[in-house]
């Protein structure tokens, strides 16, 4: 047909026109190459008697890459020779080496031996086969659905799902720095989920609940259930009755501020208390408590009061034997009673003692009623054995006396006051003694 006589891109009836075709997809690259098949297979068979042609006899042909073990026949319209190559057409064998095209419809599997470039309008897709890497350009994104978005731009990069959830599934799943050094968050299946701070653990979730590592600070802590805090809680507000029903400690309750009990605060063991106690209901303690400071503003009733151990007061002496606690309004010191004022005490408790043989002194005051001091005098004693008053001098009439204590002689006559007495020479006969007894 005198294909090799013409141009390459001389077009006429023969389907193989022009030499230089480029095809728009791989099917009909395909196509034409099966015409060109049977048309040299047709040719071959007329040709010397239908003889065997040898490629290397052709001088169309490129000896030096067609006589190459796996290599197929390609066209190069830049040469005007058919040429080895590697293929690319699939089952028929063809190469693409230097197919330019502006849509390419592949059937079947394509296969790149080397960097695949997908071009867009702004940003490009390269696939680098040295560095079995997929580089997708800033800005470029990789779009699943038009649901789910995943590229990068500036200097951040993004996921941004459309619609429903974005779910990630694992047995396993770790958050961690870009350099592998530190987790963020750690999930592991039917057990806990933990989060970091600075790749330290601070939190995780537990059977029961959260174990929590460090300081905890939260505006607001509402608790539904039980809460077990095993090591210090520090409170710096205010903690009431009706936010918490129970609390139990194994370890030191701190409250910077207070600590306020709507009904009950029931504590079973040691409590210390560095500030004020406002006890505005029912304060029960069952066990030790020791108190550094205690400011009772209004009356306080005890039904029963029991000190074990000594009472100290502000000096930090125990006092001794028959000491008791007073104060001048600053401090309370141990005192013996007979320093002690009587104040503006209207009454005092007295006991009986009439069978000690023994000389106690009597009190007076200097005014019979208001606030006095109670004095003693020596020259003034009372026995509560004999009923003997003893004064060093006694003054003034015994408007109710009936007899002397001791008889007294009168002109030689006992005279004891309980009857009137005659002496004789005066008032009886007799002569009067004047001897002087």
């Amino acid at each position: 047909e005198g294909l090799l006589n013409i141009i390459p891109s001389a077009k006429n009836s023969d389907p193989l026109t022009p030499l230089d075709k480029k095809f728009v997809t791989l099917q009909d690259l395909s196509d034409h190459y099966r015409i060109f098949v049977n048309r040299v297979q047709q040719q071959l068979s007329v040709l010397g008697g239908g003889g065997a042609v040898r490629i290397e006899d052709l001088e169309d042909v490129d000896i030096s890459s067609a006589m190459v073990d796996g290599k197929v026949l390609e066209y190069d319209s830049s040469t005007g020779k058919w040429k080895g190559g590697t293929g690319g057409g699939g089952s028929v064998g063809l190469g693409t080496t230097n197919v330019s095209t502006s849509t390419l419809n592949v059937v079947g599997v394509s296969t790149f031996n080397d960097d695949v470039l997908f071009k867009g309008a702004s940003n490009n897709i390269l696939w680098d086969s040295s560095a079995n890497d997929l580089l997708v350009g800033e800005d470029a994104r990789v779009k699943f659905n038009e649901e789910l978005d995943i590229w990068h731009g500036g200097a951040h990069g993004f996921i941004k799902n459309y619609g429903g959830d974005l779910r990630i599934r694992g047995d396993k799943i770790l958050l961690k720095r870009e350099d592998d050094s530190e987790r963020y968050l750690e999930a592991n299946v039917n057990s806990d989920v933990k989060l970091f701070y600075n790749g330290d653990e601070k939190f995780a979730t537990t059977l029961d609940g959260v174990s929590i590592s460090g300081l905890t600070t939260t505006t607001n802590l509402f608790v539904s259930g039980v809460s077990t805090f095993s090591g210090n809680v520090s409170i710096a507000g205010t903690l009431t009755y009706e936010d918490v029903t129970n609390i139990d400690s194994l370890g030191i309750i701190t409250a910077r501020s207070d600590i306020r009990g709507g009904r009950n605060l029931n504590v079973t063991g040691l409590s210390t208390f560095t500030g004020a106690i406002d006890a505005n209901g029912n304060l029960d303690v069952d066990g030790h408590t020791e108190l550094d400071d205690v400011n009772v503003s209004g009356a306080t009733t005890l039904t029963s009061l029991k000190i074990s151990g000594a009472i100290t007061d502000n000096l930090d002496t125990t006092g001794a034997n028959g000491q008791v606690l007073s104060t001048t309004g600053v401090g309370v010191t141990w005192t013996n009673v007979a320093s002690l004022a009587a104040g503006s005490a209207s009454k005092v408790v007295l006991s009986s003692q009439d069978t000690t043989d023994a000389s106690r002194y009597i009190t007076f005051a200097d005014s019979a009623t208001g606030a006095n001091v109670i004095y003693t005098d020596t020259g003034l004693r009372y026995n509560p054995s004999t009923n003997a008053l003893t004064a060093t001098t006694f003054a003034g009439n015994a408007s109710s006396a009936n007899i002397l204590s001791t008889a007294r002689t009168i002109g030689g006559v006992s005279f004891d006051g309980s009857a009137n007495i005659n002496l004789p020479g005066v008032n009886a006969s007799g002569n009067q003694d004047t001897s002087g007894n």
